[in-house]
């Protein structure tokens, strides 16, 4: 977008009202923007994810959206567990519940593979489960795409 003005009352307000709407294009399609980037990014989550956990986007506030996931076993789908356990780095901000081999096991958990290296459920013995990492893959996907996507939503 560019504004041209010359020395001329018409030619101030004119610019004026042009920098007005290019203010109100802004606030508003930042908010878009977020909002599709936060759809997007839970939906990437969720594939990842493959039914072990739930994420949701929600906007927080204006132009803050969150992706939020759910389900009994939100931490074992980002980060895995056991042997597979992959820390939480790549984070801003890192869970609440601390992240390696075996926390779930002594925090939560039976202590099982805290005290074996193993765990049994529904029958099976397990010494791992992998990472979905959906979390993660939706955070690249927001990074790989936010420029194109605000410059097709944003219109200057």
């Amino acid at each position: 977008m560019n504004i041209t003005v010359k020395l001329s009352d018409s030619s101030i307000r004119n610019a004026i009202r042009r920098l007005r709407q290019a203010q109100d294009h802004l606030r508003w399609g930042l908010d878009d923007t977020v909002q599709i980037l936060a759809k997007n990014g839970a939906d990437i989550a969720n594939q990842a994810y493959g039914g072990m956990a739930n994420a949701v986007d929600y906007m927080q506030d204006e132009a803050v959206g969150i992706i939020a996931v759910t389900g009994e076993a939100n931490l074992i789908a980002e980060f895995g567990a056991g042997d597979a356990t992959d820390p939480a780095t790549g984070f801003e901000n890192q869970p609440d519940t601390p992240v390696y081999a075996g926390s779930y096991s002594e925090l939560e958990g039976s202590g099982e593979y805290a005290s074996t290296g193993r765990w049994h459920f529904g029958g099976k013995v397990y010494t791992e489960v992998p990472a979905r990492r959906g979390l993660m893959s939706a955070k690249a996907n927001i990074i790989a795409t936010s420029t194109n996507i605000a410059k097709e939503v944003i219109k200057l």
